[in-house]
């Protein structure tokens, strides 16, 4: 799981360059279940509609990681 996130991380990071580094943290806390660094980011004005390399935005991202886990 933890090379799953690492790898989606890597793929956001590379194909969004002009996301805010509060999206990132979005990012990356979602991934890690971090629920008060996600608010965190949040609040600091993380995009929400951003999408990912994959076109998911971090909201999208726990359903597809759970299903990816369960294969």
């Amino acid at each position: 799981m933890l090379i799953l996130a690492s790898v989606a991380v890597r793929a956001q990071q590379s194909s969004s360059d002009n996301a805010s580094g509060a999206t990132l943290q979005l990012f990356e806390a979602v991934m890690e279940k971090d629920l008060a660094r996600v608010q965190a980011a949040v609040t600091e004005g993380a995009d929400i509609a951003m999408e990912n390399a994959w076109g998911l935005t971090a909201t999208e991202l726990p359903t597809d990681l759970e299903a990816m886990t369960e294969v």
